[in-house]
């Protein structure tokens, strides 16, 4: 193969990865003989938007382990990792590892990330609590990821808690309706419960309809 710098290189990651091509980024990436934070960082990303959650988090820790830093972006893009492969043991411990090894301050992509994280592991009362342990204020991203979670493990309490605090940013946002209407559909909440929710997102529902 002709001679390349590192910047053709990592884009020809990119692409590669784009066409799912996992054999020929692989062989790439093998053939750079000086990597940078870049490169790593989009061969974590090309692993993870292929479905390859553990081997994205092995190139993760083995840029660590050659002396580069992991920065922000490569701790997002391995948190996304760990959210769509239900890795919440790894996840977590990038998660602390942030602020604690490398002294990095989490910010709002890797928080979300964590929330998505512990709700697919059905752990919501922690992605809830999380959400209110943040340093900033919680924004609608992170109550719908949480109501989505809720809704997946029948969270009903949660997932009302959620739908209300993102409604505070979008009064009429028709997916937060349909995701509540879903959520006490596929519980079975008890009808004195559901009904004053039911009843709302019916005639919101209409007006979209």
């Amino acid at each position: 193969m002709p001679r390349r710098n590192v910047v053709a290189w990592t884009a020809m990651i990119t692409a590669y990865a784009q066409r799912a091509r996992v054999d020929i980024f692989e062989g790439i990436f093998r053939r750079i003989s000086q990597r940078t934070i870049f490169s790593w960082n989009s061969m974590v990303a090309a692993y993870a938007q292929n479905g390859h959650a553990v081997e994205a988090v092995m190139v993760f820790r083995a840029m660590a382990l050659e002396g580069i830093a992991p920065d922000l972006i490569g701790f997002s893009t391995a948190l996304t990792a760990c959210s769509h492969g239900g890795l919440l043991a790894t996840g977590w411990q990038i998660f602390v590892s942030m602020r604690c090894d490398y002294g990095l301050k989490p910010g709002k992509d890797h928080y979300r990330c964590m929330i998505d994280i512990l709700g697919r592991s059905g752990r919501i009362i922690d992605a809830e609590e999380l959400i209110h342990s943040m340093p900033f204020l919680p924004d609608e991203i992170a109550w719908a990821s949480l109501l989505s979670s809720c809704k997946i493990h029948r969270n009903a309490a949660a997932g009302a808690r959620a739908a209300a605090a993102a409604l505070r940013f979008d009064a009429r946002e028709p997916a937060t309706f349909v995701l509540m209407q879903d959520l006490y559909a596929a519980a079975s909440i008890k009808k004195e419960i559901a009904d004053p929710w039911i009843g709302e997102i019916n005639g919101e529902l209409e007006e979209y309809g």
